[in-house]
């Protein structure tokens, strides 16, 4: 190109094709121009994410880091119970073993001593998601060719891709939500296993070495991060057909490097998480998973046409999509068969580019596989949309985005300032998207206005009102009834049980317990339904479950029950509650039961067994003797103001409550606090 012609293009970045590297680029710019690149996307996104790092512990943070029990202490336990365990920890599994994602909310609370701050949280989430950045720049580097060495124009476009990507408002929901560090960890293992192979295919002796176990480790990082990590091996491969197709069999040993985290990873998820119990799936959260196939799969492409809108016009975000904001589809629709259109559009550019633009053909084809696993459409997920998921596929959105800027610019400036348009846009929208994560009512509510057909917006919002001092009972009845008006039009095995507690316990509170015992028994049923499902899915894996009630439906019941005067019914839903979780409050409220019908004795006795369930609980052990001093002041039961447990009527209510107690402590296989209770009573 003569310089005439460069000066009425673009220049060092005109629309020319970028010729593919042979083996390394002809120039490399010293490290310190790299750095002072850099520095521009990771100054917009410290901007854009400064004010996420007052956000709390809202949405599934709180059960992943506040409520595991496992990540609160650096012991050889904990550690051992993390890494061989579910990601959730709670002796079930659905397939999620994700333990360094896990081990990493032990350093922050443990080992950082961030504990129950969420500041250090957030600070290390936004230092991946810059070390990401780092790590797309490099990957652009490497695939856009440094075809000028004055201009050089791969790091102009290499650093136009990993400034779309630090701030596209899409990744809210990976960076400013805590738990996401699972994607960008998948995501940072695959960048650096991508570049080790990259480096390892062009070098000997030790320093191969060196990039081969580079990318042992880094895909060690990302599969124990999370599995849709395995797609590395997909990234590699279209690298080496695009940049390197006569040069298999010096690559071939990135790929076994690969897969020796790859086959430990599935063996000891294999190993660790087929004896648990099957978890059922949720099918609020995923509809596709009771949907026949061709339905699943129409609505599956529906929601990639979501995903496709939201990258381009990321305006309308929300934490949720469960039942019923996606509603089925089907082939004939339009938004099926427009996104359809465009995956088949975005594979024959893929193939069109394959010898003429190796860049775009990587970035496209890339685009397509980031998607695959998380799609719907090969595999059925745990959620049917989820915005975090896009972590991965905004990487190879932003270097395409970049690529088109460049190939349809005409003036030399024209990359930077749509790249700054863009950037600035992006910016200010994640700005105000941190906002809406700052506490749980302001993110429910942001989200009750972007997807008002999920059942779980509504119901979370429900719940989190309820906490507020002084509550908002217009809004809370109005958010209530919106999430059992989206449940009830499903059937009771793929409804779920506590929004209509939670409902139940409003209207109680709410002088209505004839609505609340209505909504009880609806939870009843579904209890009932998921209850027969989850023996029936872990008999089909030849495993073994028992189906159990719910603590919380009983104990409902039973103060519905006593708010309608029925005591009879209100005590044995109690005890009912009790033998499935011990806790202390229903053996109190239990006494209370039989009080009001006044059954002093039996009372006595209840908080008795609390008592034996739960010794910590000494609390229990003032009403149980005041019971004593106020309905038997002459019995031996106190003595010197203490309860004497040789007084006959005593030792026989010990005795009595502790057969109780043995029987609800080896139902719930604590074996040896049973031993333990059946000692105190030498009949």
């Amino acid at each position: 190109m003569s310089s005439r012609s460069r000066a009425k293009g673009a220049g060092p970045l005109s629309d020319e094709p970028i010729s593919a590297p042979t083996s390394a680029p002809s120039h490399i710019a010293p490290w310190r121009t790299h750095a002072r690149r850099l520095l521009l996307p990771w100054t917009l996104a410290l901007l854009a994410y400064l004010n996420s790092f007052g956000a709390g512990f809202v949405y599934d943070n709180r059960v992943a880091i506040l409520d595991d029990s496992r990540v609160h202490a650096l012991t050889a336990a904990n550690l051992h119970a993390i890494w061989t365990q579910d990601t959730w920890g709670d002796g079930a599994t659905s397939g999620n073993y994700r333990p360094l994602t896990n081990s990493t909310y032990l350093l922050n609370y443990a080992i950082l001593g961030n504990g129950t701050s969420p500041f250090g949280y957030h600070c290390f989430n936004l230092l991946l998601h810059l070390a990401n950045i780092l790590l797309l720049y490099l990957c652009c580097l490497h695939l856009f060719n440094h075809r000028d060495p004055k201009g050089d124009p791969a790091g102009a476009l290499a650093l136009a891709a990993a400034a779309l990507f630090s701030v596209h408002p899409l990744l809210t929901e990976t960076v400013t939500n805590i738990v996401g560090r699972a994607d960008m960890l998948a995501a940072f293992g695959i960048l650096a296993g991508l570049l080790c192979h990259i480096r390892a295919g062009s070098a000997t002796g030790r320093s191969r070495t060196l990039w081969l176990t580079g990318v042992s480790a880094a895909v060690a990082i990302g599969i124990f991060s999370k599995e849709n990590a395995v797609v590395v091996l997909a990234a590699m491969l279209l690298y080496d057909l695009g940049y390197r197709p006569k040069a298999w069999r010096s690559s071939l040993a990135g790929y076994v490097a690969a897969c020796v985290p790859l086959a430990a990873f599935f063996v000891l998820r294999y190993v660790f998480l087929s004896p648990l119990m099957d978890r059922l799936p949720d099918m609020g959260d995923n509809p596709l998973l009771s949907a026949d196939f061709l339905t699943g799969r129409a609505t599956a492409l529906l929601v990639l046409g979501k995903y496709l809108w939201l990258l381009v016009f990321p305006v309308a975000l929300s934490p949720d999509y469960s039942y019923n904001q996606i509603p089925l589809a089907s082939w004939t629709s339009p938004a099926v068969l427009a996104p359809l259109a465009i995956c088949i559009a975005i594979a024959a550019l893929t193939l069109a580019a394959f010898r003429t633009r190796k860049h775009v053909f990587f970035f496209a084809a890339f685009f397509l596989v980031a998607l695959a696993p998380v799609a719907n459409i090969f595999i059925l997920i745990g959620t049917i949309m989820g915005e975090r998921l896009l972590y991965l596929p905004v990487m190879a959105f932003a270097a395409c985005l970049a690529v088109a800027i460049h190939r349809f610019a005409r003036h030399r400036y024209a990359l930077p300032a749509a790249v700054g348009v863009f950037c600035t846009l992006y910016a200010a929208r994640t700005f105000a998207r941190n906002r809406d994560w700052h506490d749980e009512i302001s993110l429910w509510s942001s989200a009750a206005q972007v997807s008002p057909g999920s059942y779980r917006v509504h119901d979370r919002l429900a719940y989190y009102l309820t906490l507020q001092s002084p509550p908002d009972a217009s809004a809370i009845q109005r958010e209530t009834d919106r999430t059992v008006a989206i449940l009830d039009t499903l059937a009771p095995r793929d409804a779920e049980p506590n929004p209509y507690i939670n409902a139940a316990a409003w209207y109680r509170n709410h002088g209505d317990p004839h609505r609340a015992l209505a909504l009880l028994q609806r939870a009843a049923s579904i209890v009932e339904a998921k209850s027969a499902e989850l023996v029936r899915l872990n008999r089909a894996h030849h495993k073994s479950a028992v189906a159990t009630g719910d603590p919380l439906l009983h104990a409902e019941l039973a103060r519905t029950y006593s708010a309608l005067g029925d005591r009879p019914a209100a005590a044995a839903e109690f005890q009912l509650a009790r033998q499935l979780r011990p806790d202390p409050a229903y053996s109190s409220e239990l006494a209370a039961e039989y009080l009001a019908a006044g059954d002093w004795r039996a009372a006595a006795l209840a908080l008795l067994e609390g008592l034996l369930l739960d010794p910590d609980q000494t609390a229990l052990a003032a009403p149980y003797a005041e019971f004593y001093r106020q309905n038997d002041p002459t019995s031996c039961a106190i003595s010197n103001g203490a309860l004497n447990t040789n007084c006959p009527a005593v030792h026989e209510q010990l005795c009595q409550a502790s057969r109780t107690v043995v029987q609800i402590d080896l139902a719930l296989g604590r074996t040896a606090q049973a031993a333990s209770v059946r000692a105190l009573c030498r009949e």
